[in-house]
């Protein structure tokens, strides 16, 4: 729909320019996941390395929530449980604009559900095709390519 993932947060200046889009007093689920249970593993929903992470001061609290938000009152990160229901911040997949949705809180889980949904479907559609354009190209029995 939006082409959007949840949001990678890589330097100040871009946890500055969300905390500028934050409704106060809310928390905000980011694209940063645990790796690792009982362990400091976190890791971005693209795979990359945390280089930047404005933790509070009392978090991670015990590693064992494996997902991080960001609350705007201080602009500091902790970890939550996956089934905690924030609002998102998204980033477009091909562009740095960066997307917030306060209107529709969800879980961390539910996002990325969701996500894996579009991309099921995406496969579906192609594999699809891909049987369509089998019956246009074909070799003969009994020749090799």
């Amino acid at each position: 729909m939006f082409d959007a993932k949840l949001a990678v947060i890589r330097s100040p200046d871009e946890q500055q320019f969300l905390a500028s889009l934050m409704r106060n007093g809310s928390f905000y689920w980011t694209g940063g996941l645990q790796l690792a249970k009982e362990k400091m593993s976190f890791v971005w929903i693209d795979g990359t390395q945390m280089s930047y992470a404005p933790w509070h001061i009392s978090e991670p609290d015990n590693y064992l929530n494996k997902c991080i938000g960001v609350a705007s009152i201080k602009e500091v990160w902790g970890d939550s449980l996956c089934s905690s229901v924030y609002y998102p911040i998204c980033q477009r997949l091909n562009e740095s604009e960066t997307m917030l949705f306060d209107e529709f809180p969800i879980t961390f889980a539910d996002g990325v559900v969701h996500k894996m949904l579009r991309d099921e479907k995406f496969r579906v559609e192609i594999v699809h095709l891909l049987k369509r354009s089998k019956n246009r190209f074909f070799v003969p029995s009994g020749n090799s390519l």
